[in-house]
């Protein structure tokens, strides 16, 4: 036998690595994905959607380009693929066995953990692009500090100011950029390319800091989702037609609202939509 497992015997760290991921990881994340769930309904319940406080006049304003819809919709996609398989594969024992059977259970097993491992890397590589394209816009400013305070609006009276991105968005980014980059994805490339040459024990280190991680941003990426849904209406509109109202623009980022006003970058919902399609040629032109 050549390798990293080249004279080892015997190697307990595996019943080790076995009781820690069946045991407190499995058992605290189910709990802290349940926390998650049950602060977001909280929030909704007591809180409510935040719509602008005057209707809307039709007026739009850009939010996001194409390069950066395409891009955000890329890794979304990729996220929700990971951690669908990754949270299988990790309560796949005690939550899909009873459902699909042994055989069932291992026949996705298998469709999964090649899904997980082969799409990782095209997911990390995304997140850095992310982090390359947006770095400048999410520099902390005094005024996002305000923002994380007050909670976006929802303690201290009036919604505090914010430029493109607000505090909350700029503290998810740098989640992303940390914890998400170097944590979770500095330890999935461990697992997923044992030919570097790390050992059984790195292997095991790698999965419970890779598991543990991934829940927590499991559950802050829940957060995301309804603060960019439900939580927020008319913010989804962004990341999918790249403009929203220019009364959602004045409510949420109003540095940002006031600068592309000055700019003049205001118009009517027909006059975006018609900007889009192409130009017909006119009646008899030749090409």
């Amino acid at each position: 036998m050549k390798g990293q497992s080249a004279n080892v015997m015997t190697q307990n760290g595996g019943e080790n690595w076995r009781q820690l991921r069946n045991g407190p990881v499995t058992t605290i994340g189910a709990w802290v994905l349940a926390g998650f769930l049950a602060l977001i309904v909280i929030v909704h319940v007591t809180a409510g959607p935040q719509r602008p406080d005057t209707p809307p006049s039709g007026a739009r304003m850009p939010r996001w380009s194409a390069t950066e819809r395409v891009l955000h919709w890329f890794t979304t996609i990729l996220f929700i693929t990971l951690a669908i398989t990754g949270l299988s594969l990790l309560f796949g024992r005690a939550v899909l066995i009873p459902v699909l059977g042994l055989e069932g259970f291992a026949a996705y097993a298998g469709i999964a953990k090649s899904l997980h491992n082969y799409l990782g890397p095209f997911f990390l590589a995304g997140v850095l692009t992310e982090v390359v394209v947006w770095f400048r816009s999410n520099l902390f400013r005094r005024e996002d500090w305000q923002w994380l305070k007050r909670a976006g609006g929802m303690f201290g009276g009036n919604h505090p100011h914010a430029g493109r991105t607000n505090g909350g968005e700029k503290a998810w980014f740098w989640f992303i950029a940390t914890i998400g980059l170097i944590g979770v994805g500095v330890s999935g490339l461990v697992m997923d390319f044992p030919n570097f040459g790390q050992s059984r024990e790195i292997m095991q280190i790698a999965n419970l800091i890779h598991a543990s991680l991934a829940i927590l941003w499991i559950g802050i990426a829940v957060g995301h989702i309804y603060v960019g849904t439900l939580g927020t209406p008319g913010t989804l509109e962004g990341m999918v037609k790249g403009h929203v109202s220019k009364e959602w623009m004045q409510r949420h980022h109003d540095r940002w609202h006031d600068k592309l006003e000055r700019e003049g970058k205001v118009a009517s919902s027909a006059a975006l939509e018609s900007s889009r399609k192409p130009v017909e040629p006119a009646s008899g032109a030749h090409s």
